[in-house]
């Protein structure tokens, strides 16, 4: 069962009797409460099990463009930025596979897409800017809106799993996501400081 192997990983031995309260999955004659029923459990499941893959191909395909902001960062505080949020990206790539086996689910390795087109777009563009100021701020909005839309999957992940009473999710990914919004405010710091030096 999927809260079975969750509750090896993360030591919720209190979880699998709630979820026993609120599934009629394996026994119908257990007791359910009117706000969710076991049909609403299967379908949250389903879903969770659908944000968590869009969460895991977002984190890899952001890792995979990881080498491109590195390479092109000239700013040391940005350049440092860049590198802390690689080793938050493998982090949670860790985080989200390890889930996945619990879970018993097998693992995709498609990248997403939306965030590819992203990238691959900005990528295009930054050959046009002349170094200089442009070309960071080009990069800074380039991370700024993937974090944005990856912040938003592993909420929607966050969400589903609050549902089901999966606190041993919401205890790993908080504190990952947590360092994305620090990265984020990071950015918007680093961006002002440029713009102000370029000005002077």
């Amino acid at each position: 069962m999927l809260l079975d192997r969750l509750a090896l990983l993360f030591g919720m031995t209190d979880v699998l009797t709630e979820y026993r309260m609120l599934s009629t999955l394996s026994d119908p004659e257990q007791e359910v409460p009117l706000y969710l029923s076991g049909e609403a459990v299967k379908t949250i499941r389903q879903l969770l099990a659908r944000e968590l893959t869009l969460a895991l191909a977002c984190e890899r395909t952001m890792l995979s463009a990881s080498v491109f902001f590195l390479a092109n960062a000239k700013d040391k505080a940005l350049l440092y930025e860049f590198r802390r949020s690689r080793n938050v990206l493998v982090r949670m790539t860790d985080g989200l596979q390890r889930t996945f086996h619990i879970l018993g689910e097998v693992v995709s390795e498609q990248p997403c897409e939306t965030l590819a087109l992203h990238f691959r777009h900005d990528q295009e563009a930054l050959e046009h800017i002349p170094e200089g100021v442009g070309r960071e701020m080009h990069l800074i909005l380039s991370m700024q809106k993937a974090l944005q839309y990856n912040i938003a999957q592993i909420d929607g992940a966050m969400l589903l799993g609050g549902q089901l009473g999966l606190k041993g999710i919401l205890s790993t990914f908080a504190p990952v996501l947590n360092e994305k919004r620090t990265l984020q405010t990071n950015l918007v710091q680093i961006c002002r400081n440029i713009v102000s030096r370029s000005a002077s």
